[in-house]
């Protein structure tokens, strides 16, 4: 194993992580036993412990279209589209003929504004705008797109990793895409903290 990659500091990191819990469940020769401050600790511990993402779809602007990011992106996951099919109208025909935008709009509209968002996916992005201080509950996308033309791509996804613990991201590679392939034999084996998963598998 190389020293220092991304499974050494993953590794590294779980048993900081035990040792941090049991030095602070035990205090002199007492057990930390009051549960409220047992649940404090062990919070603390793990919101602030680094992790590696081993299996992200997510790709750093040198993927140029591939680099996915704002409020359209987030809306367009498959998962939402599947879960607007279910309450709307709207026929597959046309969805697919609307550009991303509108396909953005007709998603948030359906599972957020004409109806409650309750699924694991449609939380997510409660939670990502709710991070972002964003209105979760406007009628329409204004603000969000607005936020997002806003930010620089490079500071906001460092900013999005550090407000995650996120300290390296392996990548979904697909080795016979004209595109990525390109990618690879022009540029690093690593970009940022952007790792491909054969790299990520030889550590």
């Amino acid at each position: 194993m190389i020293a220092g990659s991304p499974t050494q500091r993953l590794n590294d990191g779980k048993d900081r992580m035990k040792t941090d819990v049991l030095n602070t469940a035990v205090l002199g020769d007492e057990l930390l036993t009051d549960k409220q401050d047992l649940q404090r600790e062990v919070n603390e511990v793990v919101h602030t412990t680094p992790v590696v993402d081993i299996h992200t779809h997510v790709f750093p602007p040198e993927f140029g279209s591939m680099c996915l990011s704002g409020i359209d992106d987030l809306l367009t996951y498959h998962y939402l589209i599947a879960e607007m099919f279910r309450s709307t109208d709207c026929s597959y025909a046309a969805f697919w003929k609307m550009n991303k935008a509108e396909r953005a709009d007709l998603v948030w509209k359906t599972l957020f504004v004409d109806n409650t968002p309750l699924s694991e996916a449609a939380r997510g992005i409660i939670s990502i705008m709710d991070t972002l201080g964003l209105n979760s509950r406007a009628p329409n996308l204004d603000e969000a797109r607005a936020y997002f033309r806003s930010r620089d791509m490079r500071e906001h996804i460092d900013w999005v990793l550090k407000a995650a613990q996120v300290s390296d991201i392996v990548m979904t590679n697909d080795p016979f895409n004209e595109h990525e392939s390109w990618i690879w034999k022009t540029g690093p084996n690593r970009i940022h903290v952007f790792m491909p998963a054969c790299v990520w598998m030889s550590c």
